[in-house]
C-alpha cells in the first residue's frame, strides 16, 4: 500500500528542489531534437531522474514510465511522469508548462499532481478524495 500523502510530499519536496534551476534557465534553456522531432532539455532529463530517484524510496518496486529516459513497461502500479509538460514554452519563456505526475494502480489513474513551477501552484488529486 503507498502512503499518497508521503508520496505527494516527495513530489513537491523534489520538485521545490528543483524550481530555482527551472526558473534559472526558463526562457533561454538550450534543447536538442528528439527522434520524434520535439524538443529535450538537460532539465527535462534531470526533473525525470529526480523524481524517480525519491519515489522509488517512497514506492520501492512501483514501475516508473518516464517521457524522457525511463521506459518501464507498465506494471500493476506505476508511477507516469512528464517532467516538464510544455518544454516548447518552458525553451521560449511562456509560464504554460508545469511538471506532471500520476500512480497508475490496476489501470485507474489514483494520485495525480501538476506543479506549475513559473508560478508555484501545486495541485494534486486522489482517487476517492
Amino acid at each position: 500500500m503507498i502512503d499518497y500523502q508521503l508520496a505527494m510530499a516527495t513530489i513537491r519536496r523534489t520538485l521545490d528542489t528543483l524550481r530555482p534551476c527551472l526558473l534559472a534557465a526558463f526562457g533561454h534553456a538550450p534543447f536538442s531534437t528528439k527522434a520524434d522531432g520535439s524538443p529535450v532539455t538537460e532539465l527535462d532529463v534531470a526533473v525525470e531522474e529526480a523524481l524517480k530517484e525519491d519515489l522509488a524510496t517512497v514506492a520501492p518496486g512501483v514501475g516508473f514510465y518516464g517521457e524522457e529516459t525511463t521506459h518501464d513497461e507498465l506494471s500493476s502500479i506505476s508511477w507516469l511522469i512528464d517532467p516538464i509538460d510544455g518544454t516548447d514554452a518552458f525553451i521560449r519563456g511562456i509560464p504554460l508548462c508545469s511538471s506532471l505526475v500520476a500512480l497508475l494502480e490496476h489501470g485507474q489513474i489514483t494520485l495525480g499532481v501538476v506543479y506549475n513551477f513559473t508560478t508555484d501552484e501545486f495541485y494534486h488529486a486522489i482517487r476517492g478524495h
